[in-house]
């Protein structure tokens, strides 16, 4: 195999599952489950998953697009949303991922 290029770059976004004393099964298959998903999607709001694994400590990771951008909160904050908006703009992002989720799993059924 030919060594890596130092002339190829990229920034990205890598989530690590944290590993405590209290973490189970049910939260690496979450996790997992979640990774799956967010493979399965294809949309423009949504960062690409690029790659993901297990660590050598057994903590599983997946790496995404890197998206620069604002927090929603930061968002709101900038725009000077009062409450009413904010929950308007909250139900437009949930109605959204709704929509994909429901649209992913059918995918995969």
């Amino acid at each position: 195999m030919p060594p890596c290029s130092q002339d190829f770059q990229r920034r990205v976004a890598i989530k690590v599952l944290r590993f405590d004393r209290h973490a189970n099964e049910r939260i690496v298959k979450r996790f997992e489950a979640e990774r799956q998903l967010l493979a399965r999607m294809q949309h423009e709001n949504i960062c690409r998953i690029l790659d993901g694994g297990t660590l050598h400590d057994g903590r599983p990771y997946f790496v995404m697009e890197f998206i620069n951008g604002l927090a929603i909160t930061h968002y709101c904050d900038q725009q000077c949303l009062a409450i009413p908006q904010r929950l308007q703009l909250f139900s437009k992002v949930c109605a959204m991922w709704l929509t994909l989720i429901s649209w992913a799993w059918f995918i995969e059924t």
